[in-house]
Parts: C-alpha cells; sequence; structure tokens
C-alpha cells in the first residue's frame, strides 16, 4: 500500500483523471475485504498498472529499515515511473522503520527527515496558476 503525495492543485493543472490517485478506491476495498481476493482486483490495485505517461511527478519514500517487500516495491515503482517517462525521486529515510517514518510525519517529531522531504517535493512542485472558470472572474 502507498500514500501518494503530490503538490495542491495537480488535479486542476488536468493531470490527474478522476479515477486518481491511482488505485486507492480499489486498496481501499482489499484493506477491508470488501472485495475478493481475485488477480484481476489485486492486478487494478497496483500502482504499476497504471503507470503511464503524463503523470504528475512522484516522490517514493521508503525506510532504512523497512520490510523487504516495501522496498522492493518502492524500487518497482520508481523503475516503472522512470521507464514511462515520468518524474520521480526516490528517497530513502534512514534509521526508521515503516512505522516509525509514518508516526515522524504525522506527528511532528524530532526526526524530520521524512516530513522534510514532503515538504521539499512540494516546494519544488509549486501548484499552477489558478484557472479562470468559464465566464467567471477570480
Amino acid at each position: 500500500m502507498a500514500s501518494l503525495f503530490y503538490a495542491p492543485s495537480v488535479a486542476d493543472a488536468g493531470k490527474l483523471k478522476p479515477a486518481d490517485p491511482i488505485g486507492v478506491t480499489t486498496v481501499r476495498k482489499i484493506v477491508y475485504h470488501e472485495v475478493p481476493d481475485d488477480p484481476k482486483t489485486l492486478k487494478g490495485a497496483s500502482p504499476l498498472t497504471h503507470v503511464r505517461p503524463g503523470l504528475p511527478p512522484f516522490l517514493v519514500m521508503s525506510a532504512g529499515y523497512d520490510y523487504p517487500p516495501l522496498a522492493r516495491m518502492a524500487k518497482e515503482f520508481t523503475a516503472a515511473l522512470e521507464q514511462r517517462g515520468c518524474e520521480v525521486q526516490a528517497k530513502i529515510i534512514p534509521g526508521r522503520t515503516h512505522e516509525t517514518m509514518l508516526f515522524d510525519i504525522l506527528n511532528f517529531t524530532l526526526e524530520r527527515a521524512a516530513a522534510d522531504a514532503i515538504v521539499e517535493f512540494i516546494d519544488r512542485h509549486p501548484a499552477p496558476p489558478a484557472r479562470k472558470a468559464a465566464g467567471k472572474e477570480q
């Protein structure tokens, strides 16, 4: 399972389709056992299935002491994005586990490496200027 972080208003720039974020609805259903464990559903839940050119930039983070399958999945996702010409930054947060890295982000702890990486990523990808709605002034 992945958390997807992207800059504000990326959807307004037309880079995300209405079904994005990628696979989140299907993943939620699998986590809460709302769908059968069939290969088609699992494939649809995989972010790898939905990688395509033109996606917004991605930050893929993993922890230095992450579970081996999670570290492998982060590498595979990063490689798939790169192969399709998508902008992606891979970041390993040293000295953290998957849980402690998430705890650090959510609780603003003294260990700021993960949160700082997210802020720096968003700062490098500012939202595009707001678009005017047809016939309306902003």
